[in-house]
């Protein structure tokens, strides 16, 4: 009996460590959009007086132009060195398609 017990309680830990251990599904799923508002917000916080020349404010409306301005950015740069290093984008980035190009993106606005 006290085996049995034994057995249970590692399993139960076994079973939550490896669920703490997997990646969560927000951590994966995060959009280009919430990344670039992160930045944004954080760029506000850090250098407000740059971000309001920058963008007009410090309202929802200066944001949404600083997260366009951001994916544009990352966007452009992405075109840019899938186009002129296609292999080594390839390497790095798991091919020349759109789910490339985006882990790209990603990457460079973090």
């Amino acid at each position: 009996m006290n085996r049995l017990i034994i057995l249970v309680g590692l399993a139960a830990i076994l079973a939550t460590g490896a669920v703490a251990a997997l990646p969560s599904q927000d951590a994966q799923a995060v959009s280009v959009k919430k990344l670039a508002k992160r930045e944004c917000r954080e760029e506000r916080r850090t250098d407000r007086q740059e971000f309001i020349r920058k963008y007009g404010g410090t309202g929802k409306a200066a944001i949404r132009r600083c997260v366009r301005d951001e994916r544009r950015d990352a966007r452009r740069e992405c075109r840019r060195e899938r186009k002129q290093e296609p292999q080594e984008f390839r390497n790095e980035y798991g091919g020349l398609g759109k789910a490339a190009l985006r882990r790209c993106i990603k990457d460079e606005i973090r």
